[in-house]
């Protein structure tokens, strides 16, 4: 049995929530993170499908290859990059980081039309190809991504030729 006090308690804490049911239910709950999909996997799927796929599928934002062999060409980035960006948007996602094979600027990898045409059409940030690597080692993802301290200076001066180049 509960005693008067108790129950004087349990009242008011009743009503005090009562009173502030309407209040805390007009108060828009915290926005639920934001995810992003990686979409190699997907590559050769039509924009379109691409787009649906991922919005079916619950994401807000993808992570696309626009490197060769990725949705988009580097030859061909100012035909196809705003087809992907336009199909993704019908969808209610956008692309949150485009995966890239940059890490020279130089005009065989377009590098220039490639970070130009995907900052025009709002890409945040890219990511680049491995710059902490000899060149005889291939990429950088496997069993071994150490960086050889000997590495960091010839890389350090290629972000500073890209950096240079592109921020005018």
């Amino acid at each position: 049995m509960l005693s008067r006090r108790s129950l004087l308690g349990l009242s008011g804490s009743l009503m005090a929530g009562a009173m502030l049911r309407p209040l805390l239910a007009a108060t828009p709950s915290p926005k639920a993170p934001a995810f992003s999909l990686f979409t190699k996997h997907l590559v050769g799927l039509p924009f379109d499908q691409l787009a649906e796929t991922v919005a079916e599928l619950g994401f807000k934002g993808v992570e696309a290859p626009v490197r060769k062999g990725g949705h988009v060409q580097p030859a061909r980035v100012e035909e196809d990059l705003p087809k992907l960006v336009e199909a993704f948007k019908k969808c209610g996602v956008s692309i949150t980081l485009m995966t890239t094979d940059i890490n020279t600027v130089n005009a065989d990898d377009r590098t220039e039309k490639v970070l130009r045409t995907g900052a025009a059409l709002g890409i945040p940030s890219y990511g680049t190809a491995a710059l902490f690597m000899k060149s005889s080692d291939g990429y950088a993802h496997g069993l071994n991504e150490r960086v050889p301290v000997d590495a960091i200076p010839g890389a350090l001066q290629q972000w500073y030729e890209v950096i240079t180049t592109l921020a005018k």
